[in-house]
């Protein structure tokens, strides 16, 4: 049997349509931006962002594959907590304009609530 892969840290990277746009998106979720990356023409072309121990890394577009191409498709994030605060975590982002799925319980018991990022990405959040 091989050596289990040691691996630090996982950050899925999605490409978006907007970049500015997703990052003022998933600050209103929580997270903050730790890097960002510019080109030669100082424009933002990437960013990481982090939650807790969540990593998350952002890449504008280019738009060489069209820009209608759909993202998001088969691809769900999934967020635990670890603590009870959904109710006050929706309340949050609901007043900031977000539309979220109300609460629901996962088949394990767990409360959760359910929202799609601006580029389509669906996002899970549980207690």
């Amino acid at each position: 049997m091989a050596d289990e892969l040691k691996v630090s840290r996982s950050t899925p990277t999605i490409t978006v349509s907007h970049i500015g746009h997703s990052i003022r998106f998933y600050q209103t979720l929580g997270f903050a931006v730790e890097k960002q990356y510019l080109n030669d023409k100082g424009d933002l072309r990437a960013a990481m962002l982090r939650a807790g121990s969540a990593w998350l890394g952002l890449a504008q577009d280019d738009f060489a594959q069209g820009s209608e191409r759909v993202k998001g498709v088969a691809l769900r994030f999934f967020y635990e907590l670890g603590e009870p605060v959904i109710p006050q975590l929706t309340e949050k982002l609901e007043a900031a304009g977000l539309t979220i799925r109300p609460p629901f319980r996962l088949p394990w018991g767990a409360l959760a609530i359910a929202l799609t990022d601006p580029d389509g990405f669906a996002i899970t959040i549980c207690e």
